[in-house]
C-alpha cells in the first residue's frame, strides 16, 4: 500500500497541473477532483484515518481543502471541515473526467486484489468507471 501512496505523491503536480487547467476554463470539464489524506489525533499518532478532501487548493507549500467524508473514529477533523496538510500526509488522489477515473492509486490497488466479482460489486457502488486493471 505504501507504494501506491508514495506513487499519489510523487504524481501530485500531474493532479494539480490539470485541476489548476480546469480552472481556468469558462466551465469545468472535471466531475471530481479529490485528495485522499492521512489524518490522526495527535494523541494517538499511528491510529489515523484517510479521509477525502474536495475543493483543494495549493499554494506551492500547503495544501487545503474540505473534508468529504465522515471520520470513523477521529475527533479532528470533522465532515465539511477546511483543512491543510504537508504532501507527505497525501496517499491518494482522484480525478473524474468525463465519468472516468484518473488516479486512485490505493484504490486501484485494492481492486487489483479482488475477485471479478467483488470488483463488480464495489465498481457498481460509484458513479464513474475506473481503468481497466493491468
Amino acid at each position: 500500500m505504501e507504494a501506491a501512496m508514495q506513487a499519489a505523491r510523487d504524481s501530485f503536480d500531474a493532479f494539480w497541473d490539470e485541476v489548476s487547467a480546469d480552472r481556468e476554463r469558462a466551465v469545468s470539464s472535471l466531475d471530481s477532483a479529490m485528495l485522499k489524506v492521512y489524518f490522526a489525533d495527535a494523541s494517538a499518532p499511528d491510529d489515523g484515518e484517510h479521509l477525502w478532501v474536495s475543493e483543494v487548493a495549493f499554494d506551492g507549500s500547503e495544501i487545503s481543502g474540505v473534508v468529504a467524508n465522515d471520520p470513523l473514529h477521529l475527533s479532528y477533523p470533522k465532515l465539511d471541515e477546511r483543512v491543510a496538510f504537508p504532501l507527505d500526509r497525501l496517499s491518494d488522489w482522484l480525478i473524474v473526467d468525463d465519468s472516468k477515473a484518473k488516479g486512485a492509486y490505493t484504490v486501484q490497488l485494492l481492486r487489483a486484489r479482488m475477485t471479478p466479482s467483488e470488483r463488480a460489486e464495489h465498481d457498481s457502488h460509484y458513479p464513474f468507471e475506473f481503468a481497466p486493471l493491468k
